[in-house]
């Protein structure tokens, strides 16, 4: 099952009027299941967080996580840049998102952090300390306009917490060798989605010797990965992609 609870599940909730934050778990009988991020407002509000009741939710703490997905992401994404390092519940940290972009080095890794659950974000300063020590970034940008956000009742924000403010948010994946530019402060997601990788890939096998049309295109990213696997064959088509979003296609 998923490790969430919802509100009318809790027999307690009355007692934890108005809380976010970190709760212990119990069952009727007393029994502990660990410890969950908790919100009051949210329907789904509380969501496990660890199954030991005794742990420190502190800067280790998310050191720990953040090491241990990162070996995985290592692992997985052997000789490749740009990924994304930490996946909410995925890696035990419900409510956190951090993606990884730019290049090899770290003074051109550029770190983008998402918190969107109310209980997580009283541990926002350990979270950034933690990514600042874990990635040794040369930038992290704070992108907490999750959609999520606005259903735990969170203020939206989009800020630069480390690096330079006059930055303008413009960063770079590199996907099947082909370089795309990122805007980490208004793009999808942190700036890029990384769920549509393989996608991408098999869209752009399929288009060799086609035309294609790229609607809702943002940066073209499907268009113009079809036009990098055509280059070269004497086979390539015409490639269009359109947008509502001119700064997108500026980039």
């Amino acid at each position: 099952g998923v490790p969430y609870i919802n509100a009318d599940q809790v027999a307690n909730k009355k007692q934890l009027n108005g809380y976010s934050g970190v709760v212990a778990v119990e069952n009727h009988t007393g029994k502990g299941f660990g410890l969950a991020v908790f919100n009051y407002k949210a329907g789904v509000c509380a969501r496990m967080i660890s199954d030991n009741a005794m742990v420190d939710i502190d800067e280790q703490f998310f050191i720990d996580r953040m090491q241990a997905a990162l070996i995985h992401r290592q692992r997985v994404f052997r000789g490749k840049e740009c990924y994304r390092v930490v996946n909410s519940d995925g890696d035990s940290l419900p409510g956190l998102i951090i993606d990884r972009y730019g290049g090899e080095g770290k003074n051109k890794i550029v770190i983008v952090v998402q918190i969107f659950s109310a209980g997580l974000e009283p541990f926002r300063n350990q979270i950034l300390v933690a990514c600042g020590k874990v990635y040794e970034p040369a930038k992290i940008v704070l992108r907490n306009d999750h959609v999520e956000r606005r259903v735990e009742s969170l203020p939206i924000s989009v800020e630069v917490v480390r690096g330079s403010s006059n930055w303008d948010g413009v960063t770079s994946v590199v996907e099947h060798g082909v370089k795309f530019p990122v805007s980490t402060f208004t793009g999808p997601n942190t700036g890029w989605m990384f769920q549509h990788r393989a996608s991408r890939a098999f869209f752009a096998k399929q288009a060799v010797g086609k035309s294609v049309l790229d609607l809702y295109s943002h940066t073209g990213s499907f268009a113009r990965l079809a036009s990098a696997f055509n280059a070269g064959t004497g086979n390539g088509g015409i490639y269009i992609c359109v947008d509502h979003d001119a700064k997108a296609i500026d980039l």
